[in-house]
């Protein structure tokens, strides 16, 4: 019998589909959605880490955690009890981790907040507002009480320098250390109060364990939250404005010559940044004046070869979001904001005012970037701009996993747009 080219081609087709089910598992079949319930506080919880009121010990304990690594799905080989409880406030986290070696298994880095999860010890909740599956809100803390939070989008971009208002105490005990965390309603984007997402990480950094309540896939972070399970219980207040705002004000008097005919000269600068949640999707960012005195100093370079160090970006205003104008091309950057705001040497130039919308959902997602600079010396004053627009297509569910559709994005791209 003979077989066409046609023929051939869907019996390959029909092979790699029977590979792709038996060898890449689903977590919509293979895992069933847990449920963590929260209690409704009673009196005064002290954050202190202790965990010792009556409230704790009357909460709802929630399930055992599994291995992600290095055995996939075997119990953790270190306990962890987790509770939840809230209030008219906020959201508290009480957690017990066990160690294997008791307080000589532990590891951390240091006390610089957004320590290097690979190097610590770590627990962490994930909480995701909307329900959808693809936004986290990740609150992270070692054994000292390090703080580490960044806002996901997708599983994939992570937004590393979000500093969320949130508090978080911990203690060592005999047999391994207890974490008490405070989360307020207002430091969380949420629809309703209703259809959360909640998800809880350990890392044993002793035993070289990854474990989590809802565990994940190998190939995904943690912080994949369509591998989550539910939160239910609470009853946080509806959405009101969102907004913080941040003046600063600078100055410096010198004077020069003796004290008889002393030259005294005076500078002083003034701004302000802004910050407005307008909808739980929508963040608008406003700065007028922008001040670059909260920046971090770069680190020293010695560039051997000719082609240019490309530094990071740690300008506030910059940063949150950042990962929407990023197209994640690693040879060409359409977008590098370090050419905003500074000349070729590395020093600042005043940037009049400016503003920045981004908007995600679970079809779209889009961001504007518009700034005034100004010019001095041999820098021209400009106003720059820069957008970017992505489609998610043939978005859909299948069970309790979103989809894992393409995007289809327009290339991020600064551009002045008239050179004054």
């Amino acid at each position: 019998m003979r077989i066409n080219n046609r023929q051939r081609h869907w019996r390959f087709v029909i092979v790699l589909a029977a590979l792709k089910a038996h060898f890449l598992p689903s977590a919509a079949v293979a895992q069933e959605v847990p449920v963590a319930h929260a209690s409704r506080g009673a009196g005064t919880l002290e954050v202190d880490g202790r965990l010792e009121e009556d409230a704790w010990e009357a909460a709802s304990a929630i399930g055992p955690f599994v291995q992600v690594d290095p055995t996939a799905g075997a119990p953790s080989s270190a306990p962890t009890d987790v509770r939840l409880l809230w209030d008219g406030t906020g959201l508290y986290v009480g957690a017990r981790m066990t160690e294997p070696d008791a307080r000589t298994a532990t590891r951390a880095e240091g006390l610089r907040r957004d320590f290097t999860y690979e190097t610590s010890d770590v627990f962490g909740v994930l909480l995701d507002g909307f329900g959808d599956g693809r936004f986290a809100m990740a609150f992270m803390t070692t054994p000292d009480g390090v703080q580490r939070d960044l806002l996901v989008f997708d599983g994939r971009d992570a937004d590393e320098s979000w500093n969320g208002i949130w508090r978080v105490r911990t203690a060592r005990t005999e047999g391994g250390w207890t974490v008490e965390m405070f989360i307020p309603w207002k430091t969380l984007r949420y629809a309703s109060g209703e259809g959360w997402r909640v998800n809880f990480i350990r890392e044993a950094r002793a035993i070289q364990e990854t474990s989590g309540w809802s565990p994940w896939h190998r190939g995904v972070d943690p912080w994949d939250m369509a591998f989550a399970g539910r939160l239910e219980g609470i009853a946080p207040p509806p959405p009101g404005v969102n907004a913080q705002i941040q003046p600063y004000m600078a100055g410096r008097t010198e004077s020069t010559g003796s004290a008889l005919f002393s030259d005294p000269t005076s500078t002083r600068d003034a701004g302000v940044d802004v910050k407005w949640a307008a909808t739980p999707n929508t963040v608008l960012d406003l700065t007028y004046n922008m001040d670059f005195a909260q920046a971090e100093v770069d680190r020293q370079v010695v560039n051997l070869d000719r082609f240019p160090v490309f530094f990071p970006e740690r300008r506030t205003f910059f940063l949150e979001s950042a990962g929407l104008f990023d197209t994640g091309l690693d040879v060409i950057s359409p977008f590098y904001s370090r050419r905003i705001g500074l000349d070729s040497e590395g020093r600042p130039v005043p940037v009049t005012a400016g503003a920045r919308m981004t908007h995600r959902s679970t079809k779209s997602s889009a961001g504007a970037l518009l700034l005034r600079q100004e010019g001095v010396g041999a820098v021209d004053g400009s106003v720059f701009g820069v957008g970017r627009y992505v489609r998610n297509i043939e978005h859909g569910r299948r069970g309790f996993q979103p989809e894992r559709t393409p995007r289809v994005g327009v290339p991020a791209a600064l551009v002045p747009l008239r050179r004054l």
